[in-house]
């Protein structure tokens, strides 16, 4: 570096840039990968970037192009060549080498400084530009402004509506008033791009990610429209800022046709919020039984719950008009299943093979769980299908014998639903169609695969406990022969290995009940113990048929 006068101008931005170690300085031009990228900058014209790296003020590293895991950066330095015909030397480096600063965490929010509080003022303000152009620098860059904005908004799941730079505008206002057209027309974007972004949260519950996979227990739930509620009280709370109340008042003042539409939307959040905790006050009803479900030490207590959980739901299935549509109802079923199938694995012994009862009584237990709830699940459904026939509106049909073609229900006074549709109906909820999922939906997946695996288990740990007894026997030797003896005991060995090798490949039953290397290793378990039954079939008929009498 004390050779080539540019390497030490390289140095000097750094230090005062990013202020690494001075071994670290050094390990940079001496790894050669970062030396050649740093050569090549220097002399060769058609590279025109050089990202200089920092993990640490200890660890630099060079690049000619932006590197694939930016974020994993703490700090960057670009140096970027500003004129390409000339040949970088020590003398023209100040003039043809610009350096920029980038944090990789803090990215959108740096471009909005910049953005803001740098070119904004230099470009939309610069007397040597045209009027035209100076325009055109106020729009692109304001609406770079309100890009960063949105996307902030994406990062934080917060909606922040962007401001539009207040000092520039009035600047332009006071020094340029025949730009005042070009004020108007910044403020009625920024209008539009709010609308825009209330908008989207306003039908964010409409769309399908709304309820994410993650949502998948009644505590994210009441989590999914707690957040919900903060985000519109907060979109209330900025419209009620200052910042955004000059804007409308300016629009106002100007007669825009964009405030128009602008001004109902105030009162949608306000309903949207009462629709939210509406709909939290609902689903946090559910919250008491499944705490005590989860927190419940005794089968019997547990069972003693699933009643009135049921009954809570079939109550918000009643009364709420949001949980009462089909869809919605069925992704809260699907919530509470997960709840009670998660609880009963918690139940399951891990060692498939142990020689107590503990396994065979956890797989009962978790059996009882989920056969009680889809008992109670089937009742209900029962009570519920039977209200949803008896208070839903009948729909009109086509009476063949009169060639009625078409049929439409007036309005007004003749109307024949008239009062049942009213706004004073207490059973208005129950007028749409809103039938209970059958026993295999698809809400009901987990706890269907949970009960069948359940099945499954606990025949095979019956089966388990049978070759255990084996060892017994072979040591007594029971079978008449030495040779059959040998053979029972060859087959008990033979177990007690297929037992080891699913052990290896399965440690913890209880984690691995929807496992597909759990799938695989129950398979061959499976498989090979029913080989050793055939195996000790045989043996028994031979015991059989060699016996004199009964009691032999």
């Amino acid at each position: 570096m004390e050779k080539d006068s540019r390497y030490q101008w390289l140095e000097s931005r750094l230090i005062g840039t990013i202020e690494p170690k001075r071994d670290a300085l050094i390990q940079l031009i001496q790894n050669d990968d970062n030396r050649l990228s740093i050569e090549e900058f220097l002399e060769n014209e058609d590279i025109t970037h050089l990202y200089i790296l920092s993990q640490s003020s200890s660890h630099l590293s060079a690049l000619n192009s932006i590197p694939i895991d930016f974020n994993s950066y703490q700090r960057i330095v670009l140096f970027i060549k500003t004129n390409l015909t000339n040949k970088l030397t020590r003398e023209n480096l100040d003039k043809d080498v610009s350096l920029i600063e980038l944090y990789p965490g803090e990215t959108v929010h740096y471009i909005d400084i910049i953005t803001r509080d740098v070119y904004l003022p230099l470009l939309s303000c610069n007397l040597l530009l045209s009027d035209i152009e100076r325009d055109r620098f106020l729009d692109l860059l304001h609406r770079l402004l309100n890009q960063t904005a949105a996307t902030h908004t994406i990062q934080s799941e917060s909606v922040v509506l962007p401001l539009p730079a207040f000092n520039i505008l009035a600047h332009i206002s006071q020094q340029e008033p025949q730009r005042q057209q070009s004020i108007l027309s910044i403020l009625e974007n920024t209008l539009t791009n709010w609308s825009k972004q209330i908008k989207q949260l306003l039908q964010e519950e409409l769309r399908p990610s709304f309820y994410g996979r993650e949502q998948n227990s009644i505590k994210d739930q009441v989590q999914l429209w707690t957040s919900r509620i903060n985000k519109l009280n907060n979109l209330l709370v900025q419209l009620d800022s200052p910042f955004v109340q000059d804007v409308i008042k300016n629009l106002a003042r100007n007669r825009s046709p964009y405030l128009s539409s602008f001004m109902d939307i105030k009162l949608e959040i306000t309903r949207a919020v009462t629709h939210a905790e509406r709909n939290l006050s609902f689903v946090s009803t559910l919250s008491p039984w499944i705490f005590q479900i989860n927190n419940s030490n005794y089968l019997n207590e547990i069972l003693s719950y699933l009643p009135s959980l049921m009954h809570t739901l079939f109550l918000i299935w009643q009364h709420s008009h949001y949980y009462h549509q089909k869809d919605k109802f069925s992704q809260l079923l699907e919530v509470v299943s997960s709840e009670i199938v998660i609880r009963a694995k918690q139940i399951i012994a891990n060692n498939i093979s142990s020689q107590t009862n503990n396994t065979s009584m956890s797989l009962k237990d978790a059996l009882s769980i989920c056969a009680m709830f889809r008992g109670t699940y089937l009742d209900y459904k029962e009570k519920a299908d039977a209200l949803n026939s008896k208070y839903m509106i009948p729909e009109k049909k086509i009476d063949p014998s009169r060639m009625v073609i078409w049929h439409v229900n007036p309005y007004g006074e003749n109307d024949p639903n008239k009062e049942i549709s009213s706004t004073n109906d207490p059973y208005s909820v129950l007028r749409k169609s809103s039938p209970w999922p059958p026993r295999n939906a698809k809400c009901f997946q987990s706890l269907n695969a949970l009960i069948e695996r359940c099945n499954d288990v606990q025949e095979l740990t019956s089966i388990i406990t049978q070759f255990n007894d084996l060892s017994s026997t072979a040591r007594v030797g029971g079978t008449l022969t030495s040779t059959m003896d040998a053979m029972l005991a060859d087959i008990q060995l033979k177990c007690s290995k297929s037992l080891e090798i699913f052990h290896k490949s399965c440690p913890n039953l209880s984690h691995l009940m929807d496992n597909d290397r759990f799938d695989l290793a129950f398979f061959r378990l499976r498989t090979e113990l029913k080989h050793f039954e055939h195996e000790l079939a045989w043996i028994l008929r031979q015991c059989f048929s060699r016996a004199t009498t009964l009691s032999a």
